[in-house]
């Protein structure tokens, strides 16, 4: 008979004799099989145990090895082959995990009585040995089986010690709780069964120091309060303590002594970090001799989302005021539970009952009307310089009752929402920190020897906490007690979106709780919206955004917006444009997959893709009105979020504005699709991108479309964007490439019979032979072009091609062809009102004038065609017309007007990356003096 071992190092026993098995990866391979004993475990599973997502080319042969090797020590009848993998056979007590985990379910099961119960949880207890899979550290098998088992044995503990309480028997578990107690004192179900091992023990001391100890631990490391199971404990405990007081009838009610007030506050955080300029602000607003003169108390709110450290920055505030020497008569402090999942907030007469006890208030003497016990509270803090510190507010009615009157009094009050209808409130919104203080507060919690000096690692985990004073204390804790971890670890573990709230959890604490306490606060439209809100692919979010995702009025979102700002679940970083943290948009994102099918979730997308979609034609239509659109497309009427344009500036803006979320999403249509936005979008764009020369995202954006046409098969998705990339690599002085990308443009457009797509990519194809000297080879497209534009109709086209051809000719030394060609250029392009379109001619026209040495000519030109750029908004081609214009100044003897029109044009050369800059910046020196050649 032969048994299996996992819960401590690995190990085989044969008839009670231990078998060894000494290579480290033949034990993690027979644990992989152990921990699933009776199932077949795949190769990719033992795999993943072994090495994790990204296993060596070798690795199933060299797993076959392993069993081999296994079945050579341990004997052929223990593990078994099957077609996918492998199994072990076995009667579940013969592996220890096993046989631990039945005797757990059957101890903890209903109805089974506190004997029964006490002697099963014992057994299983007797069989763990320090930890699971103790000799496998750091492979990821520890990883899988770990974290499960542990917790079990937790639980196991908790429970037994609940039976032994009813037994009597508990006495004997005092040192075994007290370790994990220090070891897991976040972990409240244990402490709350350790207080009361130590209470019924005789230690009603102890079991209250050891709250409070726990109380810090959990506020300074996680900003966050005991649950009300712990506090229940603590007040059962406490209760019992003060009941022989209960029975004293108090005459009077006499003010506590100073150092009872003390007591009343939390104990101060000792690792406390950061925070220097929010603290700065909160004690000056605190300050007792600024308050002389005012005749109502102060109240001081710090708000905040959920987790940024607000009771930790509260309870710190509070005793440095104390320690000052302000407020000493009176501290208190209360939670008053707003944001509880596991009770309801507070009401307060709830809270002033207490707080009246604090005070002395004998329980017979206390009102049971709400209103009486506020004006006794008040009349019993009158006159008193006293300290009231109200933790986790739900709103402002749930405080007005508690707010005393004199004004040498201070309310500190924390509370995710604004509780801006609260009057007189001054507040201070915390955010999350500052980097520095992020990775001072990472050293404090993991130490110095966990976390080295400032690196690059220790800044990436900072990030990837979102600098949320929560997670980063949470990721210090479970990097501190992984001995065998780096910061890099860390940093592997925590990349994965998907599983970043995960990892980032402590015993029972995880982020998740944190955040959904505010989620479910919420109304149910409120929850919608946030869950869809999480499928945005964009780092901003807009009202239209939010109206597209959610099918509703673009008011409606606005106000839905508004309250999720007010609870702390999105940020505002400035008007009508929100966001959400990184943990919190991971949170969202979870809820709407769980929450919301995929048939809803694919249709919100499809209508946040229509909404942007439309906009950006609204946008081109006035940017390029003569262009029209590069493909049909449904009227914009019921979609929700589209937006119109009452001006190019208006458009121009928006486009501006959202081109990082245009960007997001073609990249997140393309991905998730293939969807046709992929490639309609960056069409679109394509005279946004041209007029401001945003060349990465126009080339991103484009290659994306370019694929996700080609794999829906539309040819014409493709010529387009081919043709865009030639004229982005045209601008970049690629020419080359762009050769080519017009050149395949051109036989997808023809083979899709588009006539007005091939105008255009031909014409475009001869700027770039003008740009490289092929000036015969150019004039031949152009022509070519210029028939086809007059065959489809296309009069801004037409003269768009004719100023080209005028300058190819001026450049062939054909200036009267050429003055033919642009003055007809000029004529076409009025006739149709496209002014805009002269900005190209009069610059042309103006490198005629100069080549016949006529400066003021020409400066008359590129003075026109720098007007009609800026109006049109196209600032490279504005920045073209300085760059000659200064060269006419300087020909005409005008030196200093040369340099500003060249410093004019390099300052929009380098904004916009423009290889151009290079050129011109020699004719720019610094020397003021300096008259260029």
């Amino acid at each position: 008979m032969w048994e299996i071992r996992v819960l401590g190092p690995v190990e085989v026993r044969r008839e009670g004799i231990a078998v060894p098995v000494n290579a480290r990866m033949l034990r993690a391979v027979l644990a992989s099989l152990a921990i699933r004993a009776n199932e077949v475990v795949s190769h990719h599973t033992i795999r993943q145990d072994l090495w994790g997502p990204e296993p060596p080319a070798s690795a199933r042969p060299t797993v076959r090895n392993y069993v081999r090797r296994l079945r050579s020590v341990l004997g052929s009848d223990v593990i078994d082959t099957a077609p996918s993998g492998y199994r072990i056979s076995t009667p579940p007590h013969r592996v220890d995990m096993v046989d631990f985990e039945d005797r757990i379910r059957r101890g903890t099961a209903r109805g089974v009585d506190p004997e029964e119960r006490h002697r099963l949880l014992a057994e299983a207890l007797r069989l763990w040995r320090g930890g699971p899979l103790a000799d496998l550290d750091g492979l990821p098998v520890t990883e899988h089986v770990g974290l499960r088992l542990h917790e079990r044995y937790l639980l196991a503990v908790e429970a037994q010690a609940a039976a032994a309480l009813v037994l009597g028997e508990h006495e004997p578990l005092l040192p075994q709780l007290r370790e994990l107690v220090a070891h897991h004192p976040t972990r409240e179900g244990l402490v709350a069964q350790f207080m009361q091992v130590l209470h019924r023990s005789g230690r009603r001391g102890e079991a209250l120091e050891t709250y409070l100890w726990v109380r810090r631990r959990l506020v300074d490391e996680l900003g966050m309060e005991p649950g009300a199971e712990l506090r229940r404990v603590h007040r059962h405990i406490l209760d019992d303590a003060q009941a022989p007081a209960e029975t004293e009838q108090a005459a009077t009610v006499t003010a506590p002594s100073h150092a009872g007030a003390r007591a009343q506050l939390p104990m101060d955080i000792a690792e406390f970090t950061g925070r220097v300029r929010e603290l700065s602000q909160l004690l000056e607003l605190a300050d007792l001799d600024g308050a002389r003169s005012s005749t109502a108390a102060r109240v001081v709110a710090i708000t905040g989302m959920p987790g940024s450290g607000k009771t930790r920055l509260a309870v710190h505030l509070a005793h440095r005021l104390v320690e000052r020497g302000q407020y000493p008569d009176i501290q208190l402090w209360s939670d008053l539970r707003g944001f509880d999942r596991s009770a309801p907030p507070t009401r307060a007469g709830d809270a002033l009952n207490n707080l009246l006890r604090l005070l002395g208030v004998p329980g017979a003497r206390i009102p049971v009307e709400e209103e009486a016990r506020a004006a006794l509270f008040r009349s019993t803090l009158a006159g008193k310089r006293a300290l009231l510190l109200l933790d986790n507010v739900a709103d402002e009615e749930q405080i007005r009752p508690l707010l005393p009157a004199d004004p040498s009094c201070l309310v500190i009050v924390t509370s995710r929402r604004s509780l801006s209808g609260l009057d007189g409130l001054r507040s201070v919104p915390l955010d999350v920190m500052p980097e520095a203080e992020a990775v001072d507060l990472l050293r404090r919690i993991a130490g110095a020897s966990r976390v080295p000096d400032d690196t690059p690692a220790v800044r990436r985990v900072a990030r990837l906490c979102g600098f949320l004073p929560i997670a980063l204390a949470l990721a210090a804790r479970r990097l501190r007690d992984r001995p065998v971890w780096t910061v890099n670890d860390l940093v592997h573990r925590l990349d994965s979106t998907d599983r970043r709230l995960t990892r980032l959890s402590v015993g029972d604490r995880d982020l998740r709780t944190v955040f959904e306490v505010s989620y479910r606060a919420l109304a149910p439209e409120h929850q919608r919206l946030f869950r869809l809100l999480g499928l945005h692919p964009g780092e901003e979010i807009t009202p239209q955004a939010a109206a597209a995702l959610a099918n509703v009025p673009v008011a409606d979102a606005d106000d839905a917006l508004e309250s999720l700002v007010d609870e702390q679940l999105l940020q505002q970083p400035t008007a009508r444009r929100y966001r959400f943290h990184d943990l919190v948009r991971v949170y969202a994102r979870e809820v709407a997959t769980a929450d919301e099918s995929p048939a809803d979730r694919a249709t919100a997308l499809d209508r946040l893709y229509a909404a942007h979609l439309h906009t950006a034609v609204a946008a081109r239509e006035l940017l390029a009105s003569h262009h029209g659109v590069p493909f049909p497309l449904p009227r914009p009427d019921g979609v929700p979020g589209a937006a119109t344009f009452a001006t190019r500036d208006e458009a121009l803006t928006w486009c501006e504005t959202e081109l990082g979320t245009l960007s997001a999403l073609a990249r997140h249509a393309a991905a998730h699709g293939p969807h046709p936005v992929a490639w309609q979008l960056p069409a679109v764009l394509l005279m946004f991108y041209y007029l401001r020369s945003h060349w990465t995202d126009w080339i991103t954006t484009h290659e994306i479309g370019l694929e996700s046409a080609r794999t829906l098969g539309d040819l014409r998705g493709q010529a387009l964007l081919l043709r865009g990339l030639g004229v982005a690599k045209s601008d970049l002085r690629r020419f080359t490439e762009s050769v080519e990308c017009h050149r395949r443009a051109q036989e997808a457009f023809e083979a899709c019979g588009d006539l007005a797509g091939s105008a255009w990519n031909l014409n475009n194809l001869g700027v770039v032979q003008v740009d490289r000297g092929q000036l015969t080879d150019a004039a031949a497209n152009f022509r070519a072009a210029l028939d086809l534009f007059r065959r489809v109709g296309d009069t801004y086209g037409e003269g768009i091609c004719l100023n080209n051809a005028g300058d190819t000719e001026r450049r062939r030394g054909r200036p009267e062809q050429a003055e033919t060609l642009l003055h007809e250029a000029l004529t076409v392009l009025a006739r149709i009102g496209a002014e805009d379109g002269h900005r190209f001619t009069y610059a042309s026209l103006g490198d005629l004038h100069r080549d016949r040495d006529d400066h003021s000519g020409a400066l008359h030109c590129y003075r026109r065609a720098a007007e009609a750029a800026r109006a049109a908004g196209d600032q490279r081609t504005a920045a073209r017309a300085d760059h000659s214009i200064g060269d006419c100044l300087h020909a005409l003897g005008d030196p200093q007007g040369a340099r500003e029109h060249w410093r004019t044009a390099l300052t929009t050369f380098d904004t916009l990356g423009d290889p151009q800059a290079a050129a011109l910046r020699a004719r720019v020196p610094s020397d003021p003096s300096f008259v260029a050649d």
